[in-house]
């Protein structure tokens, strides 16, 4: 009987890992879909394709295949939780169902704290991941012209030791609904308050997609 088996079943989103599908006939042509569900409701799917070896053997990249998940069924564009994600995997042959399995993958890490901030309470809106390791230089990350902040990009970054601060700058409460007319001082402020929290004398910034790009 044909197995499934990806190797690591726990890590960071970042960290690579296999797909093996075991017990197959050589050349047999292997759809390995991946799907999971965001904070919103949205469902993420994507496939990844292989051959089986002449030992009937058929292995795949974990991480590409998260790469090229994509939401279905969201009136716009939307991203994974940064904390624990539980991605479904399911293998076929010719439309028969061949293996599944369950794999937890998490943006955020061992011990990295997220600290939601508002425009009410801290002129600024977003989510800043910080743990007692993260002594790297500090980054705030902005997102582009959808409107979502990437959380779990800056998720990734406190994991790997740089205090990171996802900064949304319209479309969020306190915000201009579009992106149009947005002041420069909001992101200065942003970098202040970083600097501040951090005790860094240099903070970076990185844009994401359109609209983050300047």
């Amino acid at each position: 009987d044909a197995t499934l088996h990806v190797t690591p079943p726990s890590a960071l989103l970042d960290v690579p890992a296999k797909i093996d599908v075991a017990g197959l006939k050589g050349g047999d042509r292997v759809v390995v879909t991946g799907t999971a569900t965001d904070v919103g409701g949205a469902t993420w799917r994507g496939d990844e394709k292989a051959r089986a070896d002449a030992h009937g053997d058929a292995r795949l990249d974990a991480g590409m295949l998260l790469a090229i998940m994509r939401p279905h069924g969201a009136a716009r564009i939307s991203y994974l939780h940064p904390g624990v994600t539980h991605v479904r995997l399911a293998a076929t042959v010719d439309g028969r169902a061949v293996g599944r399995v369950t794999i937890d993958r998490t943006g955020a890490g061992a011990g990295v704290r997220d600290r939601r901030l508002t425009v009410a309470h801290d002129g600024l809106a977003g989510d800043f991941f910080s743990s007692p390791t993260a002594r790297g230089t500090p980054v705030v990350l902005i997102g582009g012209s959808d409107g979502s902040a990437p959380t779990l990009h800056a998720a990734l970054l406190a994991a790997h030791g740089h205090p990171a601060l996802s900064l949304s700058y319209f479309a969020a409460p306190g915000l201009p609904r579009e992106l149009v007319h947005i002041p420069i001082e909001y992101f200065h402020r942003a970098l202040r308050w970083v600097a501040a929290r951090t005790g860094a004398q240099r903070v970076g910034l990185v844009g994401i997609s359109r609209g983050g790009e300047g």
